[in-house]
């Protein structure tokens, strides 16, 4: 029978496996307590060096090695902002020149005068067979208005 002290320290020896064996598995590690590969051997430091020194030794044979497994992020790269620029409202027709919630002639927001200055806050989009600017006006709203209906600025 072994004296008491003896039980006590198997009985630690037994716990601290199982949380290492808890611990490998829950980082993707064996399931089981695994056999280490590398053995850590300390000595006592008697000026600032380190604590520890680390050993390694090849695992014997049909030992599992430990797998880590990582992933690569993923990564979305945004669209460039456009630099804004201006153009100004100008056409040879004799109607109003409108702005428009959307790239389509259905849905106007309101008209505006012949010069104009508006300024290209997105990208240009096709719609309804035309191309379109995205644009502010001087008084905040934004919308579409057809490039054709647009002159650039002057320089």
């Amino acid at each position: 029978m072994r004296p008491a002290a003896g039980l006590r320290r198997e009985a630690i020896r037994l716990l601290m496996s199982a949380t290492l064996a808890l611990l490998l598995s829950g980082c993707g590690g064996a399931s089981a307590v695994p056999t280490s590969a590398a053995s850590v051997t300390t000595r006592a430091a008697s000026a600032p060096t380190p604590a520890a020194s680390v050993t390694t030794r090849p695992a014997p044979v049909g030992t599992p090695a430990a797998s880590i497994t990582t992933r690569a992020a993923s990564v979305t790269t945004p669209e460039p902002t456009p630099t804004p620029y201006t153009v100004r409202i100008g056409s040879a027709a004799s109607e109003a020149i409108y702005l428009y919630h959307s790239p389509t002639t259905g849905d106007r927001i309101q008209s505006y005068p012949e010069g104009t200055e508006l300024m290209v806050v997105g990208g240009d989009v096709e719609g309804d067979g035309l191309t379109w600017h995205n644009v502010r006006a001087p008084d905040g709203t934004e919308g579409y208005i057809p490039v054709g209906d647009t002159v650039p600025e002057a320089d």
